[in-house]
C-alpha cells in the first residue's frame, strides 16, 4: 500500500512550499512568543489584576462601612436600651421638687412616688460634654418596664467577719464548727444567736460540701476557742472552708457565699462623659431590712465602728479603698445619732427602706458633731434624716459638708470650688479612681480623720481638695500604679458628646420645647437663668454659669464653700419635668462613621 506516500515525496513538498502552502503539524518546527506578544500579554494581565484589586478594595471598603454601620446600629440599640431602661425604673416617678419645710405627711401615698432623687446638671449650656445625669432606680417598678433583673456588683467580704474553720464535729445530730480564738463578740449574749454561712468546704472526692446558711443554736468557749453549734448535722470534709460570722454584710446579699458579688434591686446610677468615654456608674442600694443594712458585730455594734476587734472607725483595708471592694452606695456619717443602733461616726450603707424615703417627719435623724467649729453653735437645720438620698450630702459625688456636687477639678479665678467659674470637668469619679489606695472616701473622711472640722477635711468629695487631670482626662491624684478596675464602668468608648435637655412647656411661646438649663436664648421659659432659686447649688453669672436641676428634700440645705453660715434651702428650679431628651454622638474607628443617637423619654407614667 502507498498510503500517505504523497507526504513522503520531497518534490511534492517543495512544490507546495513554493506555492506558499503551510506545513502540516508534523512538518513545522515549534517557535515561542515574541517580546512584543509577551509585553502585551503581561500588560493585559496587570490591567485585569488591577481591575480586580480595585473591585475588591471597593467591595472590602463597602463591607467595612456596612460592618461599621451595623456596629453603630448595635451600639445605638444598646445605648437606647440601657438608658431608657434606667429611666423607666427611676424611683422618683413624679419629678416635682420638694419645697423647703414641706409637710410630706400631707402627700399620703403620693410620697412613695417621690422616692430617692432625680438630678441633672447642665453646667455650661453651650458645652455638650459636661452634662451629668444621676438618679435612683428600683427594678420592681413596672409601670414603664417589666424587667426585674437585679443589679450586681463587687462585694468583698469583711475580713474581720470571716474566719477559717479550724475543726468540726460531724458526729452528732447537730454539727459543731470550731474557730480558733474568741469570736463570741459577733453573736448576741443569749438566744437567738442568729445565723452563720459556710463557704469553700469540700469532701475528698469533691462531690459534697457543707456550704450554706445555718441557724446558730449555741455558742461556747472551751479552751479559749469558739465552738458554734448549728441546727442540723454536717458532713465530714477534707477541706473545712470559711465561716461568715456576720450574715448582714453585702457579700451575702445575693444568697451565695464566697463569690465576691453582691446583689440588689435598687441603685444609684450616674451618667457622664470624660476623656471620650461615656460612663455609667452603678452603686447598689442595699435592699435588706433597715436593721441589717449596716454590718454589725459586738452584740449589735456597727462592724465598722470604734470598739470592734477587727476594725477602727474607718474602713481602711491595706492598699485599697471602700469602692474598690464594694460597689455599694454609701456615705461617711460624721456626727452623732439621736436614733437607735446608729452610734458613732463612720461609713454608712444606704438601704431601700430608709435611703429612698423622703419623709421629712421621719423619727431617725442625726446631727453633726457638737459643737461644730463651723458653724458654731449647732443650728436646727444641721439635722437631717440620716440615710435619705434626697439630702445631697449623702449622695455619691457630693461634698459631705456643703452638699455641693463635685463635678470640676479646679477652682476658677475666684479660687473657690463649687462656684460658677470652676474648670476641669470630671463629672463623677470613675470606678478605677475610687479604687485607688489614696481614695479614702467613704471609708474615711480624710487622710487624717477629723470629721468634726470641714476646714481640715481633704476627702476627694470635699471642695477643699483640688485635683488635676492628665491629657486623657484621668484624675492624676487617684491614678497611681497599678491601676485597678479600669473600664468597668465605661458604657461607650469614642463618645463625642452627651447632651441632656428637659421639656419646658413654657418655652417657644408656650408651645414647649426641649431646652438646656440656663439657656439664655430661650425667652419665657421655666429654666432660664433668672429662674434659678439656689445660686449655691446652681451657681450662675452673666458670663459663665453652672446650672443644675434637683428633686431635693424638704430638709435639704446647701452651704456655701468656705462660708457654711451662708445657706440656701431651695431647690434650684421648682418646675416639674415631664420628659427628657438625651443626645449622644460617637465615632466608629473601623468605618470612620459618626452616629448620633437621640433618646426621648417620657417621665410620666402611662397609668
Amino acid at each position: 500500500m502507498t498510503r500517505n506516500s504523497n507526504i513522503r515525496n520531497p518534490a511534492l513538498k517543495r512544490s507546495r512550499l513554493a506555492r506558499g502552502s503551510q506545513p502540516t503539524a508534523g512538518d513545522r518546527t515549534a517557535r515561542g512568543f515574541t517580546l512584543v506578544e509577551m509585553l502585551i500579554a503581561v500588560g493585559l494581565i496587570l490591567l485585569i489584576m488591577s481591575m480586580f484589586a480595585t473591585i475588591f478594595e471597593i467591595a472590602a471598603g463597602s463591607l467595612s462601612k456596612q460592618r461599621g454601620l451595623a456596629e453603630n446600629d448595635q451600639k445605638a440599640r444598646m445605648l437606647t436600651s440601657v438608658i431608657r431602661g434606667d429611666l423607666e425604673k427611676r424611683t422618683f416617678r413624679d419629678i416635682i421638687p420638694f419645697t423647703p419645710g414641706q409637710d410630706t405627711g400631707a402627700l399620703g401615698g403620693l410620697l412613695l412616688r417621690r422616692s430617692g432623687y432625680w438630678y441633672y446638671a447642665e453646667n455650661d449650656p453651650t458645652d455638650e460634654t459636661d452634662d451629668v445625669l444621676q438618679f435612683t432606680t428600683k427594678v420592681t417598678l413596672k409601670s414603664q418596664n417589666s424587667d426585674t433583673a437585679p443589679f450586681l456588683g463587687v462585694a468583698v467580704p469583711f475580713s474581720g467577719a470571716t474566719r477559717t474553720i479550724a475543726s468540726q464535729d460531724d458526729s452528732g445530730l447537730q454539727g459543731i464548727f470550731t474557730i480558733t480564738g474568741n469570736v463570741t463578740g459577733y453573736f448576741p449574749s443569749g438566744a437567738p444567736f442568729g445565723h452563720i454561712w459556710v463557704s469553700g468546704s469540700r469532701s475528698s472526692n469533691g462531690l459534697q460540701s457543707n456550704d450554706g446558711r445555718y441557724r446558730v443554736t449555741n455558742i461556747s468557749l472551751p479552751g479559749g476557742n469558739t465552738q458554734i453549734e448549728v441546727d442540723r448535722p454536717i458532713l465530714p470534709m477534707s477541706t473545712l472552708g470559711t465561716i461568715y460570722l456576720a450574715e448582714d454584710q453585702p457579700e451575702l446579699d445575693d444568697g451565695i457565699a464566697g463569690n465576691m458579688m453582691g446583689q440588689s434591686g435598687a441603685a444609684e446610677i450616674s451618667y457622664f462623659l470624660r476623656g471620650g468615654n461615656l460612663y455609667r456608674r452603678v452603686l447598689l442600694i442595699r435592699d435588706t431590712d433597715p436593721s441589717d443594712s449596716q454590718p454589725r458585730a459586738n452584740n449589735g455594734g456597727p462592724l465598722i465602728s470604734t470598739g470592734n476587734p477587727d476594725y477602727t472607725s474607718e474602713y481602711l483595708p491595706s492598699g485599697g479603698s471602700f469602692w474598690r471592694d464594694l460597689d455599694y452606695s454609701a456615705f461617711n456619717f460624721r456626727g452623732n445619732s439621736t436614733g437607735t443602733n446608729l452610734i458613732g461616726g463612720g461609713v454608712r450603707f444606704h438601704n431601700v427602706g430608709e435611703s429612698l424615703s423622703n419623709d421629712a417627719n421621719g423619727p431617725k435623724e442625726v446631727a453633726f458633731s457638737t459643737p461644730l467649729p463651723l458653724p458654731n453653735p449647732l443650728q436646727p437645720q444641721d439635722q437631717f434624716r440620716i440615710l435619705s438620698l434626697g439630702i445631697p450630702q449623702t449622695r455619691f459625688g457630693h461634698d459631705p459638708w456643703t452638699g455641693l456636687p463635685r463635678e470640676f477639678a479646679m477652682a476658677g479665678t475666684d479660687g473657690q470650688l463649687g462656684t460658677a467659674d470652676d474648670t476641669g470637668f470630671i463629672g463623677r469619679y470613675t470606678t478605677s479612681e475610687c479604687s485607688d489606695s489614696a481614695f479614702y472616701y467613704p471609708g474615711a473622711m480624710t487622710t487624717i480623720p477629723d470629721r468634726q472640722n470641714p476646714a481640715l477635711d481633704t476627702n476627694p468629695m470635699s471642695m477643699n481638695t483640688p485635683v488635676t487631670l492628665d491629657l486623657n482626662g484621668a484624675v492624676t491624684n487617684y491614678s497611681s500604679s497599678p491601676i485597678q478596675r479600669r473600664g468597668t464602668d465605661i458604657l461607650m468608648a469614642n463618645a463625642l458628646s452627651f447632651d441632656v435637655k428637659v421639656w419646658d412647656p413654657a418655652a417657644n411661646g408656650g408651645y414647649g420645647q426641649f431646652v438646656d438649663l440656663g439657656d439664655n436664648t430661650i425667652t419665657g421659659g421655666s429654666f432660664i437663668p433668672g429662674n434659678s432659686q439656689n445660686f449655691y447649688y446652681s451657681p450662675s453669672t452673666a458670663g459663665n454659669g453652672k446650672y443644675r436641676y434637683d428633686t431635693w428634700h424638704p430638709r435639704a440645705e446647701i452651704a456655701q464653700p468656705g462660708s457654711p453660715a451662708n445657706r440656701n434651702s431651695n431647690p434650684p428650679f421648682a418646675t416639674a419635668v415631664s420628659a427628657v431628651q438625651i443626645t449622644i454622638n460617637y465615632r466608629d474607628i473601623a468605618s470612620e462613621q459618626i452616629r448620633q443617637v437621640t433618646i426621648v423619654q417620657s417621665l410620666v407614667d402611662p397609668y
